[in-house]
């Protein structure tokens, strides 16, 4: 990733990995069950933080030992898979299964190639959601575009995309997510439109009740049950007690460096995106 990028990225990618390490915890199922459910013993993760803009210690051990058992979790056989997608998107409404896939095939289009803010507008205006664009601009990481819509698929809503430029002027995506409505089949209904709309077969990257997360490219691709922390920390889309368990699901660059990444949430769009 060439430097201005690198910039750009570590400015304005959202603050998750810390709301999500805080509810991640340790695995004590067999390898088998731990393909498709997970462990609810906790404990304290809170010293992976450093709390200072929101650094996260990667060198803390914790880090380490959560990523480690992730990657020792045996990835779902080909039958396996097709009957996880299969049961877990039959249990959502007929309209809210298509909203889910409508907007994941969205991502996957952006994780395979590099496409410009126009092509994602044009997709949003195929599934007749009213999308929005909005600018800002700084000297420090160039132009920021915001994509939102005025209307949401069943069961989705604040639908978000952040866009900057790269050095040679063209368009890559930063972020973009989404989110779902709460309900019991909701989690695993999402892990399987990601998986089935991205093509994910391999084990998760990071996994725990709640959270699930992937690599896929230059991209993590992540979904996190919300709680009431994670609304207070969201400064874009508006909560309420009854949202709780409400799915974020998204897409981000990752930061391919030495240094440990810098989680940053967004600015708000009233104070400094512009219409």
């Amino acid at each position: 990733m060439n430097k201005q990028k690198l910039k750009v990225v570590a400015v304005g990618i959202v603050v998750v990995g810390l709301i999500a390490l805080a509810a991640i915890i340790s695995s004590g199922i067999s390898p088998v069950a731990q393909k498709l459910q997970s462990d609810d013993r906790s404990e304290d993760l809170s010293s992976i933080d450093s709390h200072d803009d929101h650094q996260m210690n990667v060198d803390h051990p914790d880090v380490k030992r959560l990523t480690d058992q992730a990657a020792k979790i045996p990835a779902l056989t080909a039958d396996e898979r097709e009957k996880f997608i299969e049961s877990s998107l039959a249990k959502l409404e007929a309209k809210e299964r298509v909203a889910l896939l409508s907007f994941t095939e969205i991502f996957d289009e952006f994780v395979e190639s590099q496409q410009g803010v126009e092509t994602l507008i044009a997709d949003l205006k195929a599934r007749k959601t009213a999308p929005y664009l909005m600018r800002d601009e700084n000297p420090y990481t160039g132009t920021l575009k915001v994509v939102r819509t005025k209307n949401t698929l069943p069961g989705t809503r604040y639908f978000h995309a952040q866009i900057f430029k790269d050095e040679e002027g063209l368009d890559f995506v930063q972020h973009m997510s989404f989110e779902f409505r709460p309900g019991d089949a909701s989690f695993d209904g999402v892990k399987a439109a990601l998986m089935k709309s991205l093509g994910i077969t391999g084990s998760p990257t990071m996994q725990k009740d709640g959270f699930i997360s992937w690599k896929k490219g230059a991209y993590s691709i992540w979904a996190k049950r919300m709680g009431l922390e994670d609304f207070k920390n969201n400064t874009f889309n508006a909560h309420e007690k009854k949202d709780v368990g409400t799915i974020w699901v998204a897409m981000e660059l990752e930061i391919h460096d030495h240094e440990a990444p810098i989680y940053h949430a967004p600015v708000s769009e009233e104070a400094s995106v512009k219409e």
